[in-house]
């Protein structure tokens, strides 16, 4: 037996333990060890969302709109959804798929690369550019900082 096939055999074993009640042999075993229970593996397995060109077009307008607006207070899922025509499943998942993050964690990045760039060339103070960037408090955006670039903003002003 090579491993592959022993992994196969383990994983049905494991995945077979639910259905142990079934008697070894009979039909109703078979079924559920040899064809309900790989089908249920594969589709959860291998289920790969697919985009269309003309989505994965709008994806990058939807990415270069985000290049532009991403300190927009009324950016939303919703509002892109209706700006670009899609829904929010197609928008959350295509977006992920295809750049690798979120849509707001793309949003949150290009908002953390802009604070580092306002800290190292403008004279401003941590508590401006958080103003600047719409954080509520100082704090808050201290800590996203610092959880993005693994130090705190007001070292870079030093």
């Amino acid at each position: 037996m090579t491993p592959q096939q022993t992994l196969t055999n383990e994983q049905t074993t494991a995945a077979a333990a639910p259905y142990s009640f079934l008697n070894v042999g009979t039909a109703h075993y078979k079924f559920f060890t040899e064809m309900a229970i790989p089908a249920r593996r594969t589709l959860s397995a291998h289920q790969h969302y697919q985009l269309k060109p003309a989505d994965i077009s709008t994806m990058h307008s939807i990415k270069s709109y985000l290049q532009q607006h991403f300190l927009d207070e009324d950016l939303s899922l919703k509002m892109l959804c209706q700006k670009f025509g899609l829904n929010e499943f197609k928008l959350k998942k295509g977006f992920k798929m295809l750049f690798g993050q979120t849509v707001f964690g793309y949003a949150h990045q290009l908002k953390m690369q802009l604070s580092r760039d306002m800290l190292m060339t403008r004279n401003l103070n941590v508590n401006e550019t958080a103003e600047l960037l719409g954080y509520s408090t100082p704090n808050h955006f201290s800590a996203a900082f610092k959880k993005m670039y693994g130090f705190c903003p007001g070292k870079l002003l030093r």
